[in-house]
């Protein structure tokens, strides 16, 4: 791809900034992310549109008449409304090697207490209006 067809690409002209050509980049790279459309068809023209995006952005950082940062140095300017495996938040907690494999258990000791607590007063309700149902079809004083 050469750098005219890149900025075309973009929707920027010959003389943009590199701050121009990194916000019409992310700006193309939401709009055109194909993790946004269920259907197939359309997943797969947003994604070679996104991917020549992407080909574009490369094509202007590599262009020494753009001074752009090196992408390891890009981060993305984070809005409650951005999901996404391209703007996830850098400050991932650590993950021990027992939850990557499954092997760590989701239930905390007050979650069990709380389940095996309210199943047993589950069942003791149902027993107390099960013997209320039979003694009343029988005919007796509950």
């Amino acid at each position: 791809m050469n750098t005219q067809e890149a900025y075309r690409v973009l929707g920027l002209s010959a003389g943009a900034t590199a701050d121009d050509v990194k916000r019409a980049y992310r700006q193309k790279a939401l709009e055109y992310h194909p993790d946004r459309f269920q259907d197939d068809r359309k997943k797969a023209f947003y994604e070679r549109r996104f991917m020549d995006a992407r080909e574009a952005y490369a094509c202007l950082r590599s262009d020494a008449a753009v001074e752009l940062p090196e992408e390891s140095e890009v981060v993305p300017e984070m809005g409650s409304w951005v999901a996404g495996r391209s703007f996830a938040a850098t400050d991932v907690e650590p993950v021990s090697q027992a939850e990557k494999l499954g092997l760590r258990s989701p239930w905390s000791l007050e979650t069990l207490l709380v389940w095996v607590g309210g199943t047993a007063l589950a069942v003791v309700v149902l027993v107390y209006v099960f013997r209320f149902l039979a003694d009343v079809v029988r005919g007796g004083n509950p």
